[in-house]
């Protein structure tokens, strides 16, 4: 089956699964992390680029540009990693030229607002593939224990914490917040 038969099939399972979000009692409402410092990944990359990775073509004298070619695409686009403790996501997003930006304290008491609480049951759902283009790492004890990822085109984001993920697409209050925490940093960082 072609590659981009199986990034079709995946966006309908995404689609379906978006519509069907646990009962609004089946949602957690202390979804919230736990930190004391919080990286930013992001990386400028067009959905036209994004979508080229799926047109990479098996060579066997090139195998290594397709398995990256995947991976990339899998941390873009699909709910990986699955397990939150492992480091060696960090180590691929540094790999793949995900810029890297700490969040200032200043910032944290916004981002758990923004990203912590319980999903309001009648959500807003797109039709949009995601492309997790902004990814938090968040880190209690210097130890990795959660990981937000963003994507700010279809107001989507995978959080995963130890033992809990949970997809969400809500309002727009909490993505102009988290938009506006990361424009922030970027000008106290530069100064």
């Amino acid at each position: 089956m072609p590659i981009k038969s199986y990034f079709f099939i995946g966006s309908i399972v995404v689609l379906l699964s978006s519509f069907l979000v646990q009962n609004a009692e089946d949602i957690p409402t202390d979804f919230c992390f736990d930190f004391d410092e919080v990286a930013h990944y992001q990386i400028e990359m067009s959905d036209e680029a994004v979508y080229a990775l799926l047109d990479v073509e098996i060579d066997t004298n090139n195998i290594d540009i397709y398995k990256d070619a995947q991976h990339l695409n899998e941390i873009l686009c699909e709910d990986y990693p699955t397990i939150c403790t492992d480091t060696t996501f960090i180590d691929d997003l540094i790999n793949f030229n995900f810029q890297k930006q700490n969040i200032v304290p200043e910032q944290f008491e916004s981002l758990s607002k923004a990203l912590c609480g319980k999903p309001q049951p009648n959500q807003i759902f797109n039709i949009c593939q995601p492309i997790y283009r902004d990814i938090l790492v968040f880190k209690k004890d210097n130890r990795i224990n959660g990981i937000a990822k963003i994507c700010f085109g279809c107001q989507q984001k995978y959080l995963l914490r130890p033992n809990a993920t949970f997809l969400s697409i809500q309002a727009s209050v909490g993505y102009n917040t988290l938009h506006r925490i990361f424009t922030e940093n970027k000008k106290l960082k530069t100064k």
